[in-house]
């Protein structure tokens, strides 16, 4: 589960990416376009996350 507060700001971060792509457009043929395409939004917001914990 690891540091609550290092997940809440992974999840913060990511859920600020997911709203401006959902706005603008995520770029074509972007793992995250194909997400929001397919899944729920909160989905990909926590998928992002985990994602981006994992390269740091």
């Amino acid at each position: 589960m690891g540091e609550r507060t290092l997940r809440r700001l992974l999840i913060i971060g990511s859920s600020a990416v997911v709203q401006q792509a959902s706005k603008r457009g995520a770029p074509k043929g972007s793992w995250l376009e194909q997400m929001l395409a397919r899944k729920p939004r909160m989905l990909v917001t926590v998928a992002l996350a985990n994602k981006m914990a994992r390269i740091v």
